[in-house]
């Protein structure tokens, strides 16, 4: 079964002839459904192609990432429910009320959310997708339901959009000279300045193909640079694709042009001289031993190496508490790959950029969402050093 059909139950559909010579559709949401007399059982076989069609065509309502969010968020309410006897699909409020404060609530022992509004919105539209399929829609104006939802949010509005720590420019060149030897190095360089430089969701990362990135783009005011063409993101889900300009900067340390060229090469080499496709993963997984893999890079693996360098970092400068302030890590434990993204809006900001100019970098579609985004803008004492490319955006 794909991630797909696991995600919301019911879609992978049995189909046969019962006794009465009917032709029966059976599913995990459904039940048996009984086509009409009129359908003859010679056209059995016609059925089952019409189902495994829609079988195939239903995962595309949404993104791979997104049937697989579901899926857990389903895994995780069925559990729940039978942890306490109820029927998944019940469809009684006062439990579905009750698994939203039970999504709603904190730590005992440190205080901290045990998930975020984010993970909350996830598990709640995984549900109504489930009943959705099942053909019994929830009715989300239920007060019992709107109040709660509403009530929780707003609990939830000061956590912001997601809760990693921001990694400012002093940190990003920090981790870029804490980088490993080697391929394992030279692929994780070009990793992070990617995610930073052009603002990057892990998806987005993850998700571009070697001919998604123009290494020589002119742009028109002929300054040269990277330009990634992103097929599909978060807020697009239906593929129209958007673009990210990064421009070439005088500082060797945050030029993404020359590492994205140097991991390539070296990936090149590692591969006995076979360059990369140009439908290859931009980044790819390596054996231990550094030889390419055919498969992209895993957000989890983008997020593992993020939190590698910030803890070699920290490890670097432990002793140290006015460094540890410098480079944002005093009292911040937070890092993940989305602090990378986060990291460049709170810089954009910083450097005078306007909400236009914000939206732009980060291909956000609301200035609200954007301005979320933006974290510690007074934090780090004073002006920080402005990138060179971020006029130029």
């Amino acid at each position: 079964m794909t991630d797909a059909e696991d995600a919301v139950p019911g879609l992978a559909d049995t189909v046969v002839v019962n006794g009465a010579g009917r032709i029966e559709i059976h599913n995990a949401l459904y039940g048996a459904m009984v086509l009409p007399a009129n359908v003859a059982t010679d056209r059995l076989e016609e059925v089952r192609a019409l189902q495994r069609r829609r079988q195939d065509l239903v995962p595309l309502a949404f993104g791979a990432g997104t049937w697989k969010a579901y899926r857990s968020a389903w895994k995780t309410f069925t559990a729940w429910c039978a942890d306490l006897g109820y029927e998944p699909l019940c469809g009684d409020v006062e439990v579905l009320s009750q698994y939203l404060v039970h999504l709603e609530r904190r730590d005992p022992i440190t205080g901290r959310p045990v998930y975020k509004r984010s993970t909350i919105d996830v598990h709640w539209s995984a549900i109504s997708a489930a009943y959705e399929h099942a053909g019994r829609p929830i009715d989300t104006r239920d007060p019992r339901l709107s109040l709660l939802l509403k009530a929780i949010r707003r609990s939830k509005k000061n956590e912001g959009v997601d809760d990693a720590d921001p990694i400012n420019l002093a940190l990003l060149r920090a981790m870029l000279r804490a980088c490993p030897p080697g391929i394992m190095g030279l692929r994780a360089k070009a990793v992070i300045l990617t995610g930073y430089l052009g603002c990057m969701r892990r998806s987005e990362i993850e998700g571009l193909h070697v001919s998604d990135a123009d290494l020589h783009h002119e742009y028109e005011d002929g300054l040269y640079g990277v330009r990634f063409r992103i097929r599909s993101s978060k807020t697009d889900q239906e593929g129209k694709g958007s673009k990210a300009g990064v421009p070439d900067v005088d500082d060797p340390d945050l030029n993404l042009r020359a590492a994205l060229e140097t991991w390539l090469e070296a990936r090149t080499v590692m591969a006995g001289g076979r360059a990369p496709d140009g439908e290859d993963p931009l980044f790819c997984a390596l054996t231990k031993s550094g030889k390419p893999k055919p498969t992209p890079l895993t957000g989890h693996v983008i997020n593992t190496i993020v939190q590698d360098l910030v803890a070699e970092v920290r490890r670097r400068v432990f002793a140290d508490e006015a460094e540890q302030k410098r480079l944002g890590l005093f009292q911040k434990f937070d890092f993940s790959a989305h602090s990378l993204r986060a990291g460049m809006a709170t810089e954009v900001a910083k450097s005078g950029g306007d909400t236009t100019e914000l939206m732009q970098t980060g291909r956000w579609k609301s200035a609200q969402v954007a301005s979320r985004y933006v974290k510690d803008r007074d934090a780090f004492g004073g002006a920080a050093r402005v990138l060179g490319m971020v006029g130029g955006r």
